[in-house]
């Protein structure tokens, strides 16, 4: 038996040791959407840059200008400064390939997207993929954003999406924006920060939900989704960040895993938000949010700096290990049991 042990142990470090790393099938598609996602953070950048917008060396390491402020009057909800550096990896592109076609997207497909503010770069992510894979999103933002996220007044999401689309480099726009926060209607923002969020939508020509109640809301949204769809059938929702028209008032919610759920367990109750109509509908979901748990499920670095080179990471790659190898010590192992019995 002693002798079995010792063999299975050097057996398993033979097979870890002689393991291959070969690129993913869907390699091509993974490097391309990062290089989009890439290139789109560059222009981010240089706007920024241009405009006399400052980049914080402190809490944007690696000057993505993809991080926003402390707190602005466009601040719903605390954040998390780490999580919302960590999602500025462009291999969160490449891991929405991956997600895509777990759910078994293909080119063409229409996907619903749900977003607020508070992580403009997975919102970038999302269609930097959806892009590479040639696929159809509606998407609907609400501009409320939590610390760090796109909570600058003269560069929320929608201003980013516009010089993204102007260069070529996206292009989608996003086909209706609500002011976010608690009700979807502001609720807890002051006047300015309203004001801010409306001359924004404004500013950038975006179709405005205001409506009087969060139930309201989240039925308007699902108008929205399902009249730009026409005659084709939505595929996935994609949920970014905790919109509240998106999030609902199901506790239940708080419950579900970040990324892709095909069969997620229906909450029955009023006003229980987009994420569990969709749900409903048999619609898969992706859910963007407990970033450090995403990342760290996916081999995606935590709070990486500098910003690791797209094409190089695990996601990327997938493993083969020796079969030869494999049944020799299995082999070994099934003949010393047969001896020993």
């Amino acid at each position: 038996m002693i002798i079995i042990i010792i063999i299975s142990i050097l057996g398993l470090f033979l097979i870890e040791k002689t393991k291959n790393l070969s690129p993913a099938s869907n390699y091509a598609l993974k490097f391309q959407a990062a290089q989009i996602m890439k290139e789109s953070i560059k222009a981010i950048r240089n706007y920024k840059v241009e405009n006399g917008l400052t980049i914080d060396k402190i809490t944007d390491p690696n000057l993505t200008g993809l991080i926003g402020e402390e707190w602005t009057s466009l601040t719903t909800t605390l954040g998390n400064l780490t999580a919302k550096r960590t999602a500025t990896n462009p291999d969160f592109a490449a891991l929405l390939i991956d997600l895509f076609i777990k759910a078994g997207l293909k080119r063409g497909d229409v996907i619903a997207i749900g977003a607020s503010g508070s992580f403009p770069s997975l919102i970038l992510a999302t269609l930097s993929a959806a892009k590479a894979l040639d696929l159809k999103p509606i998407t609907i933002c609400a501009l409320g954003s939590s610390m760090w996220g796109a909570n600058t007044p003269a560069l929320t999401w929608l201003d980013m999406e516009n010089i993204l689309y102007r260069q070529g480099l996206l292009n989608y726009r996003t086909v209706a924006s609500s002011i976010g926060a608690e009700e979807d209607n502001g609720g807890g923002l002051t006047e300015e920060g309203k004001n801010f969020i409306l001359s924004a939508i404004q500013r950038n020509q975006i179709p405005l939900i205001r409506e009087t109640t969060l139930e309201e809301s989240i039925q308007k949204r699902l108008q929205v989704y399902f009249e730009n769809a026409k005659e084709n059938k939505i595929k996935l929702f994609v949920n970014i960040g905790g919109a509240s028209a998106n999030f609902g008032e199901c506790p239940e919610v708080l419950k579900i895993p970040p990324g892709l759920s095909k069969n997620l367990k229906i909450c029955h109750q009023p006003n229980r938000g987009i994420i569990y109509e969709m749900a409903e509908k048999d619609i898969p979901i992706i859910h963007l949010l407990d970033i450090r748990n995403l990342a760290l499920k996916n081999g995606l670095p935590l709070d990486p700096i500098p910003v690791p080179e797209i094409g190089k990471g695990d996601i990327y790659y997938q493993i083969k290990y020796s079969k030869t190898i494999i049944i020799v010590v299995l082999g070994i192992i099934i003949t010393l049991l047969l001896i020993l019995r």
